[in-house]
């Protein structure tokens, strides 16, 4: 599936809600421990994140609620995709596997249903499980190689 397919497919994703009806930014970014608390607890981490990228990983999770909750007030399918592919390419290249948002998301999901209003939550939850139904199709987009090839 090229970017153009997976644009496509993210049109049947819902709306937010409106934007007052969003959460607080110090909401979101208080999911940020928990994930990394969660995170550490994975078997095997060493697989799925290099060592040495730990503090990268806990970053990008701060980064992570940051954007989630720019995407909860203002929502743009287009952007969307690209940066769920640029990230996913830009963490492959430094070592995550694809296996670290097969392991992260599903938490990102218990977090937002715990602490978030119920219709921030559900469309929030639908955009981790779009990701999460598309990985294998991700997976040759998001490729390190992918990232050489274009900075060529």
């Amino acid at each position: 599936m090229d970017t153009l397919e997976f644009l496509k497919d993210s049109l049947a994703l819902d709306r937010p809600a409106a934007p007052e009806a969003v959460s607080s930014q110090d909401i979101h970014l208080s999911m940020a421990p928990a994930l990394n608390e969660r995170m550490e607890k994975e078997p095997d981490l060493d697989l799925i994140v290099p060592f040495e990228k730990r503090g990268m990983m806990r970053e990008n999770h701060i980064n992570h609620f940051r954007y989630m909750h720019s995407v909860a007030r203002v929502f743009s399918h287009g952007d969307f995709v690209e940066t769920v592919a640029w990230a996913m390419r830009t963490y492959r290249g430094h070592g995550f596997a694809l296996e670290y948002w097969r392991r992260m998301l599903p938490h990102c999901i218990e977090l937002c249903q715990s602490r978030l209003p119920l219709q921030e939550s559900r469309f929030l939850v639908g955009l981790y499980e779009w990701i999460l139904g598309n990985i294998q199709e991700l997976d040759p987009l998001t490729a390190p190689e992918q990232m050489q090839a274009g900075e060529q």
